[in-house]
């Protein structure tokens, strides 16, 4: 599997970041659905740990736009 590794600005590479991000949330709440106790607080606990990641990209993606 190839990771995507480069991008021309810090822009896109945030965009590509947060869409990551995004997709991973997903992932984890559709595990987190899907069980019970534990599992299903450490799959929801996860998906609570990426969307803040991918508030603070978010957040300073729209510092960019700002400038």
């Amino acid at each position: 599997m190839t990771y995507r590794t480069t991008f021309s600005t810090l822009e896109e590479a945030l965009t590509y970041a947060s869409h990551v991000l995004q997709c991973a949330s997903v992932t984890a709440y559709e595990s987190g659905d899907r069980h019970k106790g534990e599992d299903r607080d450490l799959a929801f606990s996860s998906k609570y740990l990426i969307d803040h990641a991918r508030a603070v990209i978010d957040e300073s993606l729209s510092g960019l736009d700002a400038r």
